[in-house]
């Protein structure tokens, strides 16, 4: 919908109400049975009252009051139930009433009661705040937080829109209102009568169901005890090479951080800073970077898998050789940099999965860790190797915490089809490894009730201050869609955030940092990024995770991808606040969103001059600058550089 960005908000706003409007549901239904039953002017008295609701509804999305929507989607259930019964009572009405024997005055149904009807039945889905949201951001509509005189015209343009529908609806319906026959209006009131009447028995069932989903009520689920897992005999099992004795090397990963958070230490001096443009061979998929020397060492991997690396250090980008070359196409890089050589790192004689990347294990042989094909936790050390039985997921990634704990996603299942990370697998359970022990001891977190992790990492960082990681992850499932959950490393839930109250709508995790005003750590995250994109800040408040912040219009992945690294936190510009840097919805521009007293607004944006076609990937040089960099779909690696 990119062609409505430069339109007047007045006209947004007027496509948007006709988008809300035009699909056939009980008020349309109910609209047209009035235009017959009572003529022009009560079917669109009728539609006005549901356009008044729309409206209100994009009010709410286009001024951000997340403490409205929140309200009102945490009551879906109840609402659902009012608004199902008062379906099922017109219905039935409908369904009893005879129609008369010629033409009824157009007064015949009051008016009052036509459009309060409508007004309260379209009031009754809270879910329109979301999808009204979801346009507003794809056409670049959205408004600042709080601001409703700049959210007036867009609103206006929703009423006026929706209003266009009914009048056009109405109008056509009362075409034919004289040539109906009190025969055919009784035909007319038991099908009208009946769709209604359905309507409302599923807005009923659906709010039973939710009322009753294991999501809403607290549990722990169950721990295993640890167990020894004794090594298999490795089928490839053989000498390795061991690494050279390395003082500080550095890595670069695709997620920042070996824990997972998207966070970059440092001051940044963006968005002044001028990019620098470096041509590709390709069109790059992933990106990594670590310090190197004096400079950094910037790793590009193309759409068919051949890596292209570049030293830079001040001004200077110079071509530079990396090992491998070549890496198997949609495998992510991990960059290791020992000794002053970069290189990429592998799982070496492992028949390593190909949707994931090794990893370096801190011990004092330097061991690599990968999952194996087969979905087994391969380690490569001191020459010898092992494989342990844990049953990964086959993307997922090896999340460590510098001191020999090792967390991961594993026990994958398809008992939830959503299918918008690359596959339709997801994972069943949480696996805690002691990888410093001897044998390994393992740990596993089972999630019940038909949920799913919907991710391929946790984010393992501490989220409440209390000098204690968190493992936070997104689950989901088919009736509630998705949460964030965050649990102790003993498993224990320790709190959860909003469910979405829909299933097959997503919330993608992003990073863990001080964005409070105050320096308070909350979790950023962007909820439904592939309809419209809401960025969200989470706090911890006892054993919620409660919605502080929310600000509409950016993406933070693309759907099919595997690629969920396209945001990261830090001091981007040096102000000495956290800003969290995440592309907009077109991937065309990357969008600073920071924490303010009464919500959150966007600081300042950066263009692309193209399109995103990697994760983002930054830097903390000498000195505790920021560097960042983004691959585009034009062939081009772009650097920001102090």
């Amino acid at each position: 919908m990119t062609w409505l960005s430069d339109l007047p908000l007045l006209l947004k706003g007027g496509a948007i109400g006709l988008a809300i409007s035009v699909p056939v549901g009980p008020i349309g239904v109910l609209c047209i049975q009035r235009t017959l039953a009572g003529g022009r002017i009560v079917g669109l008295v009728s539609g006005l009252g549901a356009a008044t609701a729309d409206a209100i509804y994009a009010a709410v999305a286009a001024v951000g009051l997340v403490f409205i929507s929140e309200i009102l989607i945490g009551q879906q259930p109840l609402l659902r139930l009012i608004g199902g019964g008062i379906l099922i009572a017109l219905g039935i009405r409908i369904l009893l009433s005879k129609p008369p024997e010629e033409s009824a005055p157009e007064q015949r149904v009051g008016l009052g009661g036509a459009y309060l009807s409508t007004f309260v039945l379209t009031l009754t889905n809270p879910m329109t705040i979301l999808f009204v949201a979801a346009i507003f951001a794809g056409i670049g509509a959205a408004t600042e937080s709080g601001n409703f005189l700049s959210a007036a015209p867009l609103v206006i343009g929703v009423f006026l829109g929706s209003a266009l529908w009914w009048f056009l609806l109405t109008g056509g319906v009362s075409l034919l209102r004289d040539r109906v026959t009190p025969r055919a209006m009784r035909w007319v009131n038991l099908g009208s009568g009946t769709i209604i009447a359905l309507f409302g028995a599923a807005a009923v069932i659906a709010s039973t169901a939710m009322a009753s989903a294991p999501i809403i009520v607290p549990f722990e689920p169950e721990i295993l005890e640890p167990v020894t897992m004794e090594p298999q005999d490795a089928a490839q099992s053989g000498s390795a090479s061991t690494s050279n004795s390395i003082v500080d090397p550095a890595y670069g990963f695709t997620y920042q951080q070996q824990d997972g958070n998207r966070f970059v230490a440092g001051k940044g001096q963006l968005p002044e800073v001028e990019p620098v443009d470096i041509p590709l061979s390709g069109t790059p998929v992933w990106l990594v970077a670590a310090p190197m020397r004096e400079g950094s060492v910037w790793v590009a991997v193309l759409d068919n898998g051949q890596a292209e690396a570049f030293y830079v250090s001040g001004e200077t980008v110079e071509p530079m050789p990396i090992e491998p070359s070549q890496l198997p196409v949609g495998m992510p890089p991990m960059l290791a940099v020992e000794d002053g050589v970069p290189e990429l790192l592998t799982s070496g004689e492992l028949e390593a999965s190909v949707l994931t990347h090794a990893v370096k294990l801190p011990s004092p042989d330097e061991s690599t860790a990968t999952i194996t094909s087969a979905g087994d936790l391969g380690f490569e050390t001191s020459g010898e190797m092992v494989e342990l039985s844990i049953n990964a997921l086959p993307d997922a990634r090896l999340l460590l915490d510098g001191k020999g704990q090792m967390v991961l996603l594993t026990d994958p299942t398809t008992r939830y089809g959503h299918g918008v990370l690359g596959d339709s697998i997801e994972a069943a359970s949480i696996t805690l490894i002691d990888t410093a022990s001897s044998p390994p001891v393992a740990t596993r977190l089972e999630i019940k009730f038909g949920k799913v992790i919907e991710g391929i990492a946790p984010i393992w960082a501490d989220l409440d201050g209390d000098g204690a990681r968190e493992i936070i992850v997104t689950e989901s499932n088919a009736e509630q869609g998705a949460q964030i959950v965050a649990y102790d490393e003993q498993g224990i839930r320790m709190a959860t955030g909003p469910a979405i109250g829909t299933g097959f709508r997503w919330r993608h995790q992003l990073a863990v940092a001080p964005f409070g005003i105050g320096g308070e750590l909350e979790l950023a995250s962007v909820l439904t990024p592939h309809l419209g994109g809401v960025v969200e800040f989470y706090r911890m408040q006892g054993d919620e995770l409660v919605i502080v912040a929310r600000v509409p219009g950016y993406s933070s992945h693309e759907i099919g991808s595997r690629n969920l690294d396209r945001a990261l936190a830090g001091d981007l510009d040096g102000d000495g606040q956290i800003e969290l840097l995440v592309p907009d919805q077109a991937q065309e521009s990357l969008g600073a969103i920071r924490r303010t007293n009464d919500g959150a607004v966007t600081a300042w944006s950066i263009p692309l001059d193209g399109r995103l076609s990697t994760n983002l990937a930054a830097v903390t040089l000498s000195g505790g600058t920021i560097a960042l960099g983004a691959g585009l779909e034009e062939g081009v690696l772009r650097l920001w550089l102090p």
